[in-house]
């Protein structure tokens, strides 16, 4: 009997099985991935609110953030505002009174001591935390 063209086929046939098996490790671990980023992604596409300004009021502590809405159209159930210092980050959130289409509004919100710095993330109604890309403003001394 020939067993020399056997070699070839074996060989073959390991190729095919190792290179099904890394696909589907690929396709386990890559598809989950991508569906979370992409998850958010298509909620979070539209949901933008831009920083106009931001300055810490040493009065009270506060600081004043003006932000402003485009023509996007989203609902939100919240809004995070994460405020910097050189000693550390305060989380306050606003969770009424939200900007409408084409709307700018001044919110006063507590901050870091001093803050040079305002982080917004914008939470929606479905819970979706529009994190990945917060929105961020050097502050200012009112």
């Amino acid at each position: 009997m020939n067993k020399r063209g056997m070699d070839a086929v074996i060989a073959t046939v390991l190729l095919i099985a190792i290179t099904i098996a890394l696909i589907a490790a690929v396709y386990v671990f890559v598809v989950p991935w991508l569906q979370d980023i992409m998850g958010e992604s298509k909620s979070c596409f539209d949901a933008r609110i831009d920083v106009k300004s931001a300055c810490y009021d040493a009065t009270n502590g506060n600081i004043s953030i003006m932000l402003g809405r485009g023509s996007e159209t989203f609902e939100l159930k919240k809004i995070l505002v994460m405020s910097t210092n050189s000693t550390g980050t305060i989380s306050a959130e606003i969770t009424s009174d939200f900007l409408g289409k084409y709307e700018d509004k001044l919110y006063s919100v507590k901050s870091a001591q001093n803050a040079n710095n305002v982080k917004v993330v914008l939470v929606l109604v479905d819970g979706t935390e529009c994190g990945k890309a917060p929105v961020e403003k050097t502050v200012t001394n009112c």
